[in-house]
């Protein structure tokens, strides 16, 4: 979601997807690099 919301239109902060993943944004960062240089 993260990623996505990134590149589109729509914007969500960090902050936002990691509170309702239950991640931090620390996690989210890492997995979302992981995740793109995957694709």
């Amino acid at each position: 979601i993260y990623i996505a919301a990134k590149d589109g239109a729509i914007r969500r902060t960090q902050s936002l997807v990691a509170d309702v993943a239950k991640i931090t944004e620390v996690t989210l960062r890492s997995r979302a690099k992981q995740i793109k240089l995957r694709l």
